[in-house]
């Protein structure tokens, strides 16, 4: 899943999204490998796997961030009606104490999707942001 405010700006490691792929297919529980560091609380922080379970009972475990989802989940935590925030925050609710498995990229590990986060994307409350947009379309 990936919107399209998410306007990346470096290319993608095909290996390492294929990396991601190949968690989702071998791990029943898994549900999503999001592509960026989440800055979630993650279930360990002594490892240098590429990717590290978020832990349950967390804030938008369940968010809108670049990610490769199980299409089923993904549909099955979305409500209709839901808005992009409205599914974060009360489908969040819905992931606590599933038993699914939701994964962030490790803080440890470079970036796999790379987007400039830190003017939130393209599009900040509800505006374009000027300077990501013109990045791209030169």
């Amino acid at each position: 899943m990936l919107y399209d405010d998410f306007i990346l700006d470096s290319p993608a490691s095909n290996e390492r999204v294929q990396h991601a792929l190949n968690m989702l297919q071998s791990q029943a529980a898994a549900v999503v490998a999001y592509l960026i560091d989440t800055a979630l609380p993650l279930s360990r922080t002594d490892t240098d796997e590429v990717f590290v379970a978020i832990r349950d009972l967390v804030d938008y475990r369940l968010n809108s961030s670049p990610a490769i989802w199980r299409k089923q989940d993904l549909l099955d935590y979305t409500e209709a009606g839901d808005t992009p925030w409205v599914w974060e925050v009360f489908g969040t609710y819905h992931t606590w104490g599933d038993g699914r498995v939701f994964y962030s990229l490790n803080p440890k590990q470079p970036v796999i999707y790379s987007y400039n986060h830190n003017k939130g994307g393209a599009i900040y409350r509800a505006k374009w942001v000027r300077e990501v947009v013109e990045q791209v379309s030169q």
